[in-house]
């Protein structure tokens, strides 16, 4: 039994993941794990959410889960790979399905860009660590929630390796770059 952290950038389809995982998993989310440890604080009047203290909650949690779950849990939020789980799943997403995605959610303008620019940075492949938890990733663009499921759940049957820094989706091409 493991803690898997699922991140990426917000829009990538975590939650829609996370349902459908929820039938296989324990799936919690990021947001309700603050809440419970106390590490949730007010609306971010700029953003629009309420903030995470993840240093704390990730200190915390360092404590608490030193044994192994008792199921397989998965933990949902977009700073999920700031916990101390065994393996990171990062979902991504093409850059202008992104931007119509967040579009559909209403997000402002600038809320859209920063989650672009965020994606077509590498979201939290930026934000890696050094414990040599293994990160796997999976492009959301042109699969079902069901089908990137199904390739997490072969992932997690074979023989567990993660992403080279070198297979990580690039979307530099898809806005002429090189």
């Amino acid at each position: 039994m493991m803690r898997i952290g699922l991140t990426g950038t917000p829009g990538v389809g975590k939650t829609a993941v996370a349902s459908i995982l929820s039938g296989r998993f324990t799936v919690i989310k990021i947001v309700d794990l603050a809440a419970e440890k106390g590490y949730l604080g007010p609306i971010d009047d700029e953003f629009g959410a309420k903030e995470i203290d993840i240093e704390s909650l990730a200190s915390t949690l360092e404590k608490e889960w030193q044994e192994p779950p008792e199921n397989t849990t998965v933990i949902e939020g977009h700073l999920s790979h700031y916990l101390p789980c065994d393996l990171v799943i990062v979902l991504r997403c093409a850059p202008h399905i992104l931007r119509s995605r967040l579009d559909q959610r209403g997000y402002p303008e600038w809320k859209i860009n920063d989650n672009v620019e965020w994606e077509l940075l590498g979201g939290p492949w930026n934000e890696i660590g050094s414990d040599h938890v293994p990160w796997i990733e999976f492009d959301t663009t042109g699969s079902r929630p069901e089908e990137i499921c199904d390739m997490i759940q072969k992932s997690l049957d074979s023989e567990l390796e993660g992403t080279e820094s070198s297979s990580v989706l690039d979307w530099a091409e898809d806005i002429g770059g090189s």
